[in-house]
């Protein structure tokens, strides 16, 4: 088995509503802002962790296929070997890999090794422009407060103030997956390339779903833009002129 092909695949995210993934409080503040979005330590401006974006796109693809097991309260997750696994979660751990010792396995290790690398996605330029000459600032507050139900009073503590970048944002990231191959295995390379379609599909599901925070009451709503809408993706590697005949 060998990696035959690393492709790459470019998308934007815009905001369609406000975004929140928090980042953290260091110290709290007098009238300060109770969750804070993640920023870059060094520009100041907020982008979304490719550990988030992988871990939603993961989150789609097993409930779309039928692969979340809820009997046990417990995520996705398998346990054995690789020919009693549905087929539809074998695709899903090749995709995105299993990180557990005991986890699902196969003789040559093949479930094993993950396909996709997914890169923090970073607020395009121009975004940050517009929202520095309308706003002054790259994020927006938004005040939100919980209702005891039973008591029908406020509860919690009062409002809240969670940070959020505003709606019309944009990011930017990428995705690298490599394409393995098995000599006089037809199934096996063919299951590889049925793969990756299905990995396009569920970048595509961001668009109906919602990132981060708050999902329920109206944060994180997204649409991805493929940055090659008719390919989808380009090959990195090897070069058009480096492939072997």
């Amino acid at each position: 088995m060998k990696i035959i092909e690393i492709r790459k695949i470019a998308c934007t995210l815009k905001t369609l509503t406000g975004l929140h993934i928090g980042g953290g409080n260091d110290e709290i503040k007098i009238g300060g802002v109770d969750s804070v979005v993640i920023r870059d330590p060094l520009s100041n401006v907020p982008y979304i962790p490719g550990s988030s974006l992988k871990g939603k796109i993961r989150s789609l693809a097993e409930w779309t296929t039928g692969c979340v097991d809820t009997g046990e309260g417990n995520a996705f997750y398998i346990k054995g070997k690789a020919s009693d696994a549905p087929s539809n979660a074998l695709q899903i751990v090749k995709i995105f890999g299993n990180g557990k010792p005991d986890g699902l396995e196969d003789d040559n290790h093949t479930v094993l090794q993950t396909r996709v690398a997914i890169s923090d996605a970073f607020m395009t330029p121009e975004s940050q422009k517009l929202l520095l000459e309308k706003l002054g600032s790259y994020t927006e507050t938004k005040y939100e407060v919980s209702i005891n139900r039973l008591q029908g009073k406020v509860g919690g503590g009062g409002p809240r103030q969670i940070e959020r970048v505003p709606a019309g944002a944009e990011f930017t990231f990428e995705a690298i997956y490599k394409v393995f191959h098995k000599p006089d295995d037809e199934a096996f390379n063919a299951n590889e390339e049925a793969a990756f379609q299905g990995f396009l599909g569920y970048v595509d599901l961001l668009s109906h779903d919602a990132l981060g925070g708050g999902s329920s009451r109206g944060n994180g709503r997204v649409e991805v833009r493929w940055a090659d809408s008719q390919a989808k993706y380009s090959v990195a590697w090897p070069k058009t002129d480096q492939k072997e005949g």
